[in-house]
């Protein structure tokens, strides 16, 4: 009966979240899970997003590399269809020292070793100018890698994923690049993770409801969490030091689908 209970309450502060977060049902016009690569120059919304070069195309975070790793750095913006376009920036550089991390003009980044406790800047010129994101590289751990997608199956880019060990501390990050996909580099204490879709969906009208649905280790089927902070968090599968794991697909419910689904993950898958 507590159980029960506990259901319908979540149920209630899901509505409740997802109308803070833009109003209720109603499809949005920014149709921004379709990604258009031109040379707008009227781009708001830009960060930088990136692809790893081993022809995965796998989107990084790069406060969270590996050594080894050689990333395709780019400029990421919605434009005024509603759309992410994607450009390839210029002027890329680094403050990393060349035994930490290279950079060309054109964005191909090179993660040679570990920054330490040091945080460095990679920057390059988008259409609104100069961008920046810190730059932290570790070696290789475990990698987790997988897709986060709307209910049609087309990736999203610009999801950030947040990865917790058991004690609810942080311990690594990811980024979906233009396809949605994404890998992690983490250590082996990781169990379970969360999104952030607030880059990827800004805005007063947002597409998603501010939720994902997602099959964890422990269930047969998907189950529904609240994305962001740490009271709502989905289980992982275990990994080692040196595996690559993959992870079922993150889906996120437009809002022109209908009211969200309870967050049935949300007591304890």
């Amino acid at each position: 009966m507590k159980r029960s209970f506990l259901w319908v309450l979540l149920a209630a502060v899901a509505v409740l979240f997802s109308s803070a977060c833009g109003g209720g049902g109603g499809s949005s016009s920014n149709t921004g899970n379709t990604t258009a690569t031109s040379g707008d120059t009227g781009l708001s919304n830009t960060s930088i997003i990136t692809s790893l070069d081993n022809g995965a195309g796998f989107g990084v975070d790069l406060s969270d590399l590996a050594v080894g790793d050689q990333v395709q750095l780019r400029v990421i913006g919605i434009n005024s269809s509603g759309q992410n376009v994607i450009q390839n920036g210029s002027n890329w550089t680094t403050t990393a020292p060349a035994s930490v991390a290279t950079v060309t003009p054109t964005g191909l980044l090179t993660a040679v070793g570990p920054t330490g406790g040091t945080s460095y800047l990679v920057s390059g010129r988008g259409p609104n100018g100069t961008l920046s994101a810190n730059l932290i590289i570790k070696q290789p751990q475990a990698f987790v890698t997988g897709l986060v997608r709307n209910v049609n199956g087309t990736g999203i880019p610009r999801v950030s994923i947040s990865f917790y060990n058991s004690s609810n501390a942080l311990v690594g990050k990811a980024l979906t690049g233009a396809q949605g996909t994404f890998r992690a580099n983490l250590a082996p204490t990781a169990t379970r993770f969360t999104i952030d879709i607030e880059a990827s969906d800004p805005g007063n009208n947002p597409i998603y409801y501010r939720q994902f649905s997602y099959t964890p280790p422990s269930s047969s089927g998907a189950l529904d969490y609240l994305e962001g902070g740490t009271s709502c968090l989905a289980s992982m599968p275990a990994i080692t030091s040196g595996s690559t794991v993959q992870l079922s697909d993150i889906t996120l419910i437009d809002r022109a689908s209908g009211p969200p689904p309870p967050p049935s993950g949300c007591l304890g898958g």
